[in-house]
């Protein structure tokens, strides 16, 4: 069985391209690692090639931004190529299903700026003082 499933963020906006008659979505999602390494410069995130076919790469392109946190559920595809200093191995997940994995907000697109606070008149909530508890609807 070949099944990967990652969290992570967006390094940077989804590329869409044409490969013949289909269309692919490459992007790269930096995964943090789960532990911390004592070394102050040490990497403390992997970063992962992935690459979205046709209706999810549209999808992918059209809803996610740099940054944003995604779920991407796929399968390991691993390639060579070759360097002036020899053969070069490495890997890549195909994606098979790609969700949203941040708040609303995260995940709202981002040329939208929101200046309410986490209660505010964007969420469909009011805050209510608990002084006078006959006045609820409850």
């Amino acid at each position: 069985m070949n099944k990967c499933i990652f969290l992570g963020r967006l390094v940077r906006d989804p590329e869409l391209k044409e490969a013949g008659e289909k269309k692919v979505a490459s992007f790269v999602i930096a995964v943090d690692r789960k532990y911390k390494s004592k070394k102050e410069d040490a990497q403390t995130a992997d970063f992962i090639s992935i690459n979205a076919w046709n209706k999810s790469a549209e999808f992918v392109r059209k809803y996610f931004k740099k940054g944003m946190p995604i779920i991407v559920c796929g399968s390991l595809e691993t390639y060579s190529y070759e360097t002036e200093n020899g053969k070069r191995y490495g890997f890549r997940i195909n994606s098979e299903e790609l969700h949203f994995a941040g708040s609303k907000n995260e995940s709202a697109d981002s040329t939208q700026n929101s200046e309410t606070d986490s209660l505010g008149s964007d969420s469909g909530f009011e805050i209510v003082s608990g002084d006078d508890d006959d006045d609820l609807p409850f």
